[in-house]
């Protein structure tokens, strides 16, 4: 899996006080420094000062996913899309722990609500393909790689959307994606044995 998105959500400072704001930018700063405990402890004084802080729920979030306390973190993502429920990067990073958790129906449902916000997620329409093939729902897998050729058409793409179709006993869409796989890039060796099994 990719790395978390490390994005600091843009709010409006006269939103919150000037001292949150202080605790959570230092809290950010250890954060990225890897100063884990005490990014932690200036988060949390962040939160009890305002606890309706989005960007302190999101980055609590990001830290508890880094320390593997995965559902502390999905608390945090939860928070987050109560207070933002047009929130695509909470419902990505949410969607990415619960896959780890192997809860995948949750994690497809988390990928799918991020890419309702924002139709062209390039991450969580990857996502949402591993997920799906994960799950053996290949039409929603095929949906979503084709979203993702349409933004980039590269050699892997194709590639996995030629597999997807091969699962589903579509040779000839397979046949044809791996072919324009191997054109793209004709030193991956790796669509050959598509090619062979689809092709012939």
């Amino acid at each position: 899996m990719k790395k978390l998105i490390l994005l600091l959500l843009f709010i409006p400072l006269v939103s919150f006080g000037q001292d949150e704001l202080k605790l959570f930018i230092k809290g950010k700063n250890n954060f990225e420094k890897e100063n884990y405990d005490r990014a932690s402890t200036y988060l949390n004084n962040a939160l009890e000062l305002n606890p309706s802080y989005v960007d302190a729920h999101f980055y609590t979030g990001l830290l508890n996913t880094k320390l593997k306390r995965y559902d502390k973190a999905i608390l945090n993502y939860n928070k987050v899309l109560e207070l933002d429920l047009y929130n695509e990067l909470a419902y990505l990073n949410r969607g990415r722990i619960n896959y780890i958790l192997k809860n995948r129906e949750a994690a497809q449902s988390d990928f799918k609500n991020a890419i309702e916000i924002d139709s062209k997620f390039i991450e969580a329409y990857d996502n949402l393909v591993l997920v799906s093939q994960s799950l053996k729902d290949y039409e929603t897998g095929v949906l979503a790689i084709t979203k993702l050729i349409e933004f980039n058409p590269n050699f892997r793409n194709f590639y996995r959307r030629g597999l997807i179709k091969y699962r589903m006993g579509d040779m000839v869409g397979a046949c044809k994606d791996a072919n324009k796989s191997k054109k793209l890039n004709p030193n991956f060796s790796l669509v050959n044995q598509l090619i062979k099994n689809s092709c012939n």
